[in-house]
């Protein structure tokens, strides 16, 4: 089963997210439940958010995030990460609530699915616009990681100039 984590670099105490319908379970060590990118975890700081079907805020056996995702079970054959649309204006709201609660405004998102693609990808910084397009066309990878942000470089230089 596939698990999501979510690191919001720089914080020093969760967030609540209890809010939320999908369970969530955060620690500032920064260990992943899978580990296929542990390395990247480890040069990091921050707190981990690890992302979970409703079902398990109530506990139980496991925690794996496979009904976030869009239409359950047709991620793995197709080795895209899609947030699904039952779940998305709660995904908008958890990622916008860890970037900001990161002193600088980023996130490192990933998932790691055993069944996935073979191939890790690293998808590099982008922005949280550019997140939900490529959410929106098929373009994010199961076992993939990205670190996003809130805005580009250039739309907060222009911001600053005008404000």
């Amino acid at each position: 089963m596939p698990s999501i984590e979510i690191v919001s670099i720089g914080q020093k105490e969760p967030t609540d997210l209890s809010n939320l319908p999908l369970a969530v379970m955060s620690e500032t060590e920064l260990l992943s439940h899978r580990g296929l990118f542990q390395k990247d975890l480890d040069r990091l700081t921050g707190v981990i958010y690890h992302l979970g079907n409703p079902k398990f805020k109530t506990g139980g056996a496991g925690f794996f995030a496979n009904e976030l995702l869009f239409k359950d079970g047709l991620y793995a054959k197709k080795g895209w990460f899609e947030i699904g649309r039952k779940y998305r204006s709660d995904f908008e709201y958890l990622l916008d609530t860890l970037l900001t609660a990161s002193p600088i405004n980023q996130v490192f998102l990933l998932s790691d699915y055993q069944f996935g693609p073979k191939k890790k990808t690293k998808g590099g910084e982008i922005t949280l616009v550019d997140f939900w397009r490529m959410n929106d066309l098929q373009q994010l990878k199961l076992n993939g990681a990205y670190t996003i942000i809130k805005t580009s470089s250039v739309q907060s230089s222009t911001e600053k100039r005008s404000g």
